[in-house]
């Protein structure tokens, strides 16, 4: 007996017998079993139209019959029967039924979430196959294979609204080198070139985006994934040229919100690249450079990128983990985010994330006057930043002072040693501002019974 596609397989197991069930004698014997799915598998020829629907699975690549089947059970059929081999250009124009995807996802990848992929599987299927594509492209043949992979991606176009590359091939700049030239005095004096280490570049991110506007979510992890014996620290780095194109992809994508680069050499110069195309985009809301190489340039950059246009920032999320960003970094971030709340009367940031940043006490004080600021701030994580006791106090006596406006914050300061007299301060924090809804303040040096007050009291 077939069961179709439309019907839940957890109907049938609704009504499955149990392994002791069927131990039972009265079960034993039981002849008629109408929960045995597959009591007609053996021996029974299949009908007519089953065989016909067969040879139209068989044939479907010289002719194409689907659509124009007039019953949908039918159409359920062929869809469950048809190969899987269908050439991805012929498929995705002709077949728009998502149990075809499904079966081709399945059949192709061990995991998969179509929820991850706006509860489709075609769009699931298209994202994960687009993103296979890019990451095995060379950009030595990018040039030559250039019309090929603009018709790729216009048959991807209409379904790719995420894309997330965990790796790019990189490949070596050739650049000006003089034989026998080193780095020596005579060398100086004569003015020789001297040779330089090659410079590694990825496929031209501008045009790739170019061809996807749709795209609301881009996620990209420079390096690569897939090592061997000819491992090489270069294949992790980019350059700035890759951040120009990038920046200039990004500039033309109406619909992108999320944009991520992580685990690289993103510093200064490289980061502003990158923001001016994202300066100029009205729909980003959330940016993600976390575990990178910014430093104070980087992050001043960042604050740049809010000052350049304040009032059409509409960017809601920040997370710059791990960026060994330090007061003077800080300060830009705060200055530049003070700017925008001040000229849109509203917050451009409502979650920031400073974590693994020596930041120190000087940092500390001015994200003490962000929290005096900014009312709308709903999340600020400083976990592992250096904050110590004058840091954590400065932050304390903000919080207590009655005179912030925030409404509903989270807050993680875990990690940072201040000492005993600042977690008794924290005590009246979370007695007195209302507005903290969380409170992280794990291995802080603090009395485990002023953790206690703390937990209690803004659990409350």
């Amino acid at each position: 007996m077939r069961i179709p596609h439309t019907i839940p397989d957890h109907a049938f197991e609704a009504f499955r017998c149990s392994e002791e069930t069927k131990l039972l004698p009265n079960e034993l014997n039981r002849t008629l079993r109408s929960e045995d799915e597959e009591w007609d598998t053996q021996g029974r020829p299949d009908s007519l139209k089953i065989l016909a629907l067969k040879v139209l699975s068989r044939n479907w690549l010289a002719r194409p019959v689907l659509n124009e089947l007039v019953s949908s059970a039918d159409r359920d059929h062929l869809l469950e029967l048809l190969p899987l081999g269908i050439p991805f250009k012929m498929a995705i124009k002709m077949i728009d039924y998502e149990i075809f995807w499904q079966r081709a996802s399945e059949a192709r990848w061990k995991f998969n979430d179509p929820g991850m992929h706006g509860n489709s599987w075609r769009q699931l299927y298209c994202e994960r196959h687009l993103a296979d594509y890019l990451e095995r492209l060379e950009p030595a043949y990018f040039e030559a294979e250039l019309s090929e992979i603009e018709a790729q991606m216009e048959l991807y176009a209409p379904y790719v609204k995420e894309l997330k590359l965990r790796q790019l091939l990189g490949a070596r700049m050739k650049l000006p080198e003089v034989p026998d030239a080193q780095d020596t005095e005579e060398a100086r004096q004569l003015k020789l070139p001297q040779i330089r280490e090659p410079e590694t570049y990825h496929i031209p991110m501008n045009l790739v985006l170019a061809k996807l506007p749709n795209l609301t979510s881009l996620l990209i992890n420079v390096g690569v994934i897939y090592l061997d014996n000819l491992i090489d620290w270069k294949d992790f780095e980019f350059s700035i040229e890759d951040s120009l194109k990038l920046g200039k992809g990004a500039k033309n994508l109406p619909c992108l919100k999320k944009f991520s680069i992580t685990r690289s050499n993103l510093d200064r110069p490289r980061v502003a690249a990158i923001l001016q195309g994202l300066a100029v985009s009205v729909s980003i809301s959330e940016i993600d450079f976390s575990h990178c190489r910014m430093g104070d340039g980087g992050a001043q950059a960042i604050g740049g990128f809010f000052t350049s246009r304040p009032r059409i920032c509409h960017l809601k999320t920040l997370k710059l983990v791990d960026n060994n960003i330090g007061p003077e970094g800080i300060a830009g971030i705060v200055r530049g985010m003070l700017l925008v709340n001040e000229k849109r009367r509203g917050p451009a940031v409502r979650k920031l994330d400073l974590r693994l940043n020596p930041i120190g006490p000087e940092g500390a004080h001015h994200l003490a006057s962000l929290l005096l600021r900014i009312p709308d701030l709903e999340y600020l994580n400083v976990s592992g930043c250096e904050l110590g006791g004058g840091g954590g106090m400065s932050m304390a006596e903000v919080l207590t002072s009655g005179q912030t406006k925030l409404v509903d914050t989270e807050l993680d300061i875990s990690n940072n040693y201040m000492g005993e007299i600042v977690g008794e301060a924290f005590e009246i924090v979370a007695k007195s501002c209302s507005a903290i809804t969380a409170l992280d303040v794990r291995m802080c040096g603090f009395r485990k019974e002023s953790e206690f007050v703390i937990s209690d009291n803004v659990t409350r």
